[in-house]
């Protein structure tokens, strides 16, 4: 009934989340909603890059100064 009162009550809930996850979740629902696309696909297929294999090898190749043989994971 007292929509400040719910928006306090989701808050509270929201700041005991991960900041990570909640980011995504708010990204999601708006890529979901027609906001934010591009940018929503430019921060999922970071992340996934970032949380891969191939980011590490990228990363130590490139601090070896040789050529990076990818994993693939």
């Amino acid at each position: 009934d007292d929509p400040r009162a719910t928006a306090q009550e989701i808050a509270a809930k929201v700041a005991g989340l991960s900041p990570r996850a909640t980011e995504i979740t708010k990204a999601m629902t708006h890529a979901g909603l027609g906001e934010d696309s591009a940018a929503m696909i430019e921060a999922l297929g970071s992340a996934a890059i970032a949380a891969s294999a191939d980011r590490e090898e990228g990363v130590a190749a490139f601090r070896d100064k040789r050529k990076p043989e990818f994993p693939g994971t």
